[in-house]
């Protein structure tokens, strides 16, 4: 039924971690600040790369074909993308003044 097996603590540590980290992210979002920004679409450019690089390592051990795989690897595509984008937002807005 879930697109990864995990142990209930690894899956309720994983879950907490990644609500912290979107809490973050938002708290960044919400300053309009595209410098302060940096952080957190690094970490999730990075985040989205290691996980596609576990699943591209442990093929078998995924359902692509079930809902939540199709939504998990939709996701990761879209931290992909969002944190690309953020990222370079933040490094074109690096030299610039501040008001």
């Amino acid at each position: 039924m879930v697109a990864l097996d995990a142990d209930p603590l690894l899956a309720q540590a994983t879950g907490a971690w990644l609500i912290g980290f979107g809490v973050a992210a938002a708290h960044e979002l919400a300053e309009r600040d595209a410098r302060r920004q940096l952080p957190a679409s690094l970490s999730s450019v990075l985040l989205a790369v290691l996980q596609l690089i576990a699943l591209a390592r442990y093929p078998d051990r995924f359902e692509w074909s079930s809902a939540a795989g199709v939504i998990y690897l939709a996701f990761l595509v879209m931290m992909l993308v969002t944190g690309g984008v953020a990222l370079a937002r933040a490094r074109s807005h690096q030299g610039a003044p501040q008001p």
